[in-house]
C-alpha cells in the first residue's frame, strides 16, 4: 500500500531523504556545510548585538514567561526520548509593522543517535517551533521542523484539531510528536496514544540562549534571518543558510514534493 507523504514522515520513513541527490548524510545542523567562506554580514568578527538584530528586522524581543508557557508545544513522546530533553527555550517576537506576535521555541536535547552511525549522530540537538498568535490571543498558525530543519506550517481546521488545553480553558498547545531518532516533529490530531509532556519555558529578555548557541557555532549553517526573524521561515522552507548544501537539498526536496508527494509534515491521528 502506498503511504501518503504525511504517513511516510510520521512513520520515520524520512531517513531515506538523506540519500537524495546532493544531500549527503547529515549531522543535524550542528556542523557547518559551508565551503569555509565567511558569510557574516558584519564588518568584524563579532555577532550583531540584540539591539542591532531588532533594528535589522524591525522587531523587538522579550520574555513574557506566562505568555510563553501558555503557547508552548505539547510533546508526544516516550519516556526515553523525553529523558534526553535539556529544556525548552523561548522568547517572543513582535514586529513594528504587524499585529501578530510570535512565540519562538527551541527544544534542546542531549544528543541525536541516528541510524547511519556517525553520519547522522551527534551531541546536542536543537529543534524549533514557531507559534503565531493574532491580536485576539488565538493561535493563527504553527511552523515547525518536520525533517532535518525543513519547515512546514499547520493552520485552519487541522491546527484546531491538533491543539490541546492545559492551564487555561481554551486549547493553546500544539501537539507535536517527536520522531525518533532525529527529534523532528509530526503534528498529532485528536487524542494521542502516547503520553504528553510539557517543559517549562526557559529564557530571558535578551534571548541569551540564541546568543550562546550562536557563539558556540550551533547556528553556523543556519540562516541568520531564520534564527532571529521567525516570520521569514515559512516562505524560506527551511532554517538552512543559502550557502549550505543542506539548503540546496532542501529546495530540491520541497520541489520534488510538489510532483511525487514526498514532502510535507508528519501527520498522525493518535
Amino acid at each position: 500500500m502506498t503511504r501518503t507523504r504525511r504517513q511516510f514522515l510520521a512513520s520515520g520513513g524520512a531517513a531515506g531523504i538523506a540519500f537524495l541527490p546532493g544531500w549527503f548524510p547529515f549531522v543535524g545542523g550542528d556542523d557547518s556545510d559551508t565551503d569555509g567562506t565567511d558569510t557574516d554580514t558584519t564588518t568584524d568578527d563579532r555577532p550583531p548585538t540584540l539591539a542591532e538584530r531588532e533594528d535589522q528586522y524591525g522587531m523587538s524581543i522579550d520574555f513574557p514567561e506566562e505568555w510563553l508557557q501558555k503557547y508552548r508545544p505539547a510533546f508526544v513522546a516516550d519516556r526515553d526520548t523525553m529523558q534526553q530533553s535539556m529544556g525548552l527555550y523561548g522568547h517572543r517576537v513582535r514586529y513594528d509593522d504587524s499585529d501578530y506576535q510570535y512565540a519562538y521555541y527551541w527544544h534542546k536535547l542531549t544528543h541525536q543517535e541516528g541510524i547511519l552511525f556517525d553520519a547522522d549522530s551527534h551531541l546536542g540537538d536543537h529543534e524549533p517551533t514557531i507559534v503565531r498568535v493574532d491580536s485576539d490571543g488565538a493561535i493563527d498558525q504553527v511552523t515547525y521542523t518536520f525533517y532535518h530543519h525543513l519547515a512546514d506550517t499547520v493552520e485552519g481546521a487541522r491546527l484546531t484539531r491538533a491543539l490541546r488545553a492545559r492551564e487555561v480553558a481554551e486549547p493553546t498547545h500544539i501537539q507535536l510528536r517527536i520522531i525518533v531518532p532525529w527529534h523532528n516533529y509530526a503534528v498529532v490530531e485528536g487524542t494521542p496514544a502516547q503520553s504528553v509532556s510539557f517543559r517549562d519555558v526557559q529564557g530571558d529578555d535578551n534571548a541569551s540562549h540564541l546568543r550562546t548557541w550562536e557563539t558556540q557555532g550551533i547556528f553556523d549553517p543556519t540562516a541568520d534571518e531564520a534564527v532571529w526573524s521567525p516570520r521569514t521561515v515559512q516562505d524560506r522552507g527551511s532554517w538552512w543558510d543559502e550557502s549550505t548544501t543542506d539548503y540546496q537539498a532542501a529546495q530540491l526536496y520541497l520541489r520534488l514534493g510538489q510532483y511525487i508527494d514526498v514532502a510535507g509534515s508528519g501527520e498522525i491521528d493518535q
